[in-house]
């Protein structure tokens, strides 16, 4: 099945970045409706998703809120 032109401009606005709290540098694409929190490493809480930012190296703790 062929994909349309629009369909990619369609999944673009649904998509919001989000980026390293050190350096800015956006470390990955969410959907618009899923809401992150971005948490220190140090912290006692367990992160969903740890990221290492590709411009700064920053490690960054990624978790799904509700």
């Amino acid at each position: 099945m062929p994909r349309k032109k629009g369909d990619a401009n369609e999944i673009k606005r649904r998509v919001r970045h989000i980026r390293c709290p050190v350096c800015g540098y956006r470390v990955v694409d969410a959907p618009a409706d899923t809401k992150v929190q971005l948490i220190a490493l140090a912290e006692s809480r367990n992160p969903d998703l740890i990221l290492k930012c590709g411009r700064c190296g920053a490690m960054v703790g990624v978790m799904k809120t509700e």
